[in-house]
């Protein structure tokens, strides 16, 4: 019954329409032939055109004003109204907005529900983004707020002339320390941010993967010897098809993190071996190891999962999240296992045959 009453109101309003547009037509038709005749006399046949097109056209524009007024759904202006708020409101930066889904879609089908859905995910990204962005920012403050701290106050103190020269030795070596960490962490964010927006673009090359792992284990000798960290090494002769420049960080990252958290007279196993279409590297030691709650997110920026070490390893966490991004770039994956007292086992998967 509604489906009939809509489309007999539909039928009366286009007659009614019709109508009012034929006698409106009629009514400019022998009103402009008077004003031809009687006021504009001299007007040329194209002028006189030009003006009752304007007019009909005029007509034509009033009627289907009328016409959307008469079957203008309200609940469209209301859903108009709330999208319109909603836009103004990202454009402010105020991104966790949304508009009610279910309100419009039985009144307007599935074509306004998807614009709305799309708008809300759209919303939703932006409010993801826009936190992603403060947590980068304070996690930054806070790396770079803690080594200042510390420069600062060991300046401070030093100013005191009197300070013993053993103790002035102590605070100074403390400062260059700090100094260490915080180039560390700038350089870092530098390469990260270059990874992340594609800036630094990845040169593949042929080189001996193996021999590769060696010199990186051999830039390492010196902490592995200060530890006494007894070494395992499994290197089968690979040639891979790769960035050398960057895998050679993804080596030295995971490395050093293994001897970083390894105790004295601990042990390291590195493995690697070619297994059909694709290169298996390993990197294990018997180090304090990582709970399955850090696990999830152990790649993720400023993401520590030892913070009671960070002073003394002054890890900033980046390096692996700095893995984690070279590997994406060379269609890899890196993953991690490992067990709270029983150490750590780091897997890099990469694909033998380059694209």
């Amino acid at each position: 019954m509604k489906v009939l009453k809509k489309i007999r109101d539909v039928i009366g309003a286009i007659l009614l329409l019709t109508t009012a547009i034929t006698i409106g037509s009629v009514i400019v038709h022998y009103s402009t032939i008077y004003l031809y005749e009687h006021h504009l006399t001299n007007l040329s046949d194209l002028t006189k055109q030009i003006i009752n097109t304007f007019l009909t056209f005029l007509l034509l524009m009033l009627g289907g004003a009328v016409f959307g007024r008469m079957f203008h759904h309200p609940k469209q202006m209301k859903m108009v109204k709330e999208i319109m708020q909603a836009i103004r409101s990202i454009s402010r930066g105020e991104f966790n907005v949304s508009v009610d889904l279910e309100k419009f879609r039985n009144a307007f089908g599935g074509e306004i529900g998807q614009i709305i859905d799309s708008f809300n995910n759209m919303a939703k990204n932006l409010d993801q983004m826009e936190n992603m962005r403060q947590e980068f920012i304070s996690n930054v403050s806070h790396e770079i707020q803690s080594p200042l701290t510390s420069i600062k106050g060991f300046a401070k103190v030093l100013q005191n002339e009197s300070l013993p020269l053993e103790e002035r030795k102590q605070y100074l070596n403390i400062i260059e320390y700090e100094s260490t960490r915080l180039s560390k962490l700038s350089d870092n964010l530098l390469k990260l941010t270059s990874l992340e927006s594609q800036n630094q673009p990845i040169e593949k090359n042929s080189f001996s993967l193996n021999s590769q792992l060696m010199y990186s284990l051999l830039s390492c000798e010196p902490q592995i010897l200060e530890k006494n960290i007894n070494m395992h090494v499994d290197l089968g002769k690979i040639d891979f098809i790769g960035d050398e420049a960057l895998l050679n960080q993804v080596w030295m990252n995971l490395i050093t993190n293994s001897i970083k958290f390894t105790s004295n007279d601990g042990d390291i196993f590195i493995s690697a071996l070619q297994d059909h279409d694709k290169v298996v590297i390993q990197i294990q030691d018997t180090g304090i190891g990582i709970s399955e709650e850090d696990q999830v997110h152990i790649f993720e920026r400023f993401y520590k999962a030892d913070k009671s070490r960070d002073r003394t390893t002054g890890g900033n966490g980046l390096g692996l999240s700095i893995v984690k991004k070279i590997v994406d770039m060379h269609n890899g994956i890196v993953y991690v296992k490992s067990e709270i007292g029983k150490g750590s086992l780091f897997v890099v998967e990469l694909p033998i045959k380059a694209e």
